[in-house]
């Protein structure tokens, strides 16, 4: 049997909730935390291998480039990295403790391993209002959590943690095209979302809830 590989003692941690039912996966002196579309973890997991500090550009075009719903963390020696997908279908969060960085998948945890009781005014005012708080806080002091389409990175040494956004959905340039050329797009790309989830899936079987509306027509 291989050894162990032995734990590094790094500025962060990450601490997930076994309720969310994530995977983790150790490939050499990386750790890969992962829920949703397993390839990226994976391919990151393979990338990340060497413990010297990747190319965070490559990263995050590999990170852009990723179809499905997914969120993930990688630790490795000299870096920590963590993304949430387009539409952000599993949230992450974390907080800062001193140079310190915490990571999870529950807020509540965050706030109870760092002790955030402090009320965010202007984010509570926001929650009231909207049901929701915009941008990257919360409802408490120093509780943040990753935007939709957003990644985080922390290399070793460096006190400061870096956020970007690595996907925003702006028309960049008006089409013009033709009703059918515009239907014979839509018919592509629905075709593409149906084929993606077959695969995801890997055989198993899928229940389909059909109500008789345009939801259920279109499927």
């Amino acid at each position: 049997a291989h050894p162990h590989p032995t734990r590094v003692e790094t500025p962060w941690q990450a601490v997930l909730d076994p309720a969310c039912r994530w995977e983790s996966r150790q490939e050499g002196p990386v750790t890969v935390h992962w829920i949703g579309a397993a390839p990226v973890a994976e391919l990151l997991a393979i990338w990340l291998r060497d413990p010297h500090l990747p190319d965070r550009q490559q990263v995050e075009a590999l990170i852009e480039g990723q179809p499905g719903h997914f969120a993930l963390i990688v630790e490795s020696p000299s870096a920590v990295f963590a993304c949430v997908d387009l539409v952000r279908s599993y949230p992450l969060f974390y907080a800062m403790s001193g140079e310190r960085l915490l990571i999870s998948n529950s807020a509540s945890r965050v706030k109870e391993l760092q002790g955030l009781c402090e009320v965010n005014r202007l984010g509570a005012l926001e929650f009231l209002m909207a049901g929701y708080v915009t941008g990257g806080e919360t409802v408490y002091e120093g509780l943040c959590q990753l935007q939709a389409g957003e990644l985080l990175w922390q290399a070793r040494h460096e006190p400061h943690v870096a956020r970007r956004r690595y996907y925003r959905h702006y028309l960049r340039q008006h089409q013009i095209r033709t009703e059918p050329e515009w239907l014979e797009q839509l018919d592509e790309v629905t075709d593409r979302v149906f084929q993606r989830l077959i695969a995801s899936v890997r055989g198993a079987p899928i229940w389909v809830a059909l109500s008789g509306g345009l939801d259920s027509r279109l499927i």
